[in-house]
Parts: C-alpha cells; structure tokens; sequence
C-alpha cells in the first residue's frame, strides 16, 4: 500500500494524470475487495476528479490516505486480539 500511494503523489506532483487515474482505481478495485466501502468511495472519488481534472487532488489524496492508515491499524489491532492467526511461522 505504501509504494502504491508513494507512486500516486509521485504522479500527481509530475502531472501523470494517467498513472495516478491508474493507481486510484487499483486502490478502489482493491478497497472493494476488502469490503473497505470508505476506501473504495474515496479512491473512486479520487480517481473520478483526476480524470476530469476536477477538485483539490492533493486534499483528496490526504485523505484517502487517512483513510487507510485508520483501517491498517484497525486490522492490526484485529490480528492482535486474534493472537496472530493467519500469520505465517518464522
């Protein structure tokens, strides 16, 4: 997730409205899959206003980002309380 977002401020600072549109959408397609609705939407959203070149990208991407920083802790906390299942053995 980190190099994704890494990769989508590096495009939006170059104006590479293409690779950024790319990225949004792979995080909405992957928000999705995750049932991780506010993600989804604000990646989508994201993705919409690059397209249409359309809104405060940089605004929409700090958040997008919060968004994804609140739900990794919540699924560490999450793997904390299950003791580490699903983890793979050293």
């Amino acid at each position: 997730v980190t190099r994704v977002f890494g990769d989508l401020r590096t495009a939006l600072a170059a104006g590479d409205g293409e690779v950024a549109q790319r990225q949004a959408h792979a995080l909405a397609g992957v928000a999705g899959e995750v049932s991780a609705d506010t993600l989804r939407r604000l990646a989508k959203t994201l993705e919409l206003a690059i397209k249409f070149d359309q809104g405060d990208t940089a605004a929409m991407l700090a958040e997008l980002e919060r968004e994804a920083a609140r739900i990794v802790e919540g699924a560490g906390q999450l793997n904390a309380l299950a003791g580490g299942v699903g983890r793979p053995a050293p």
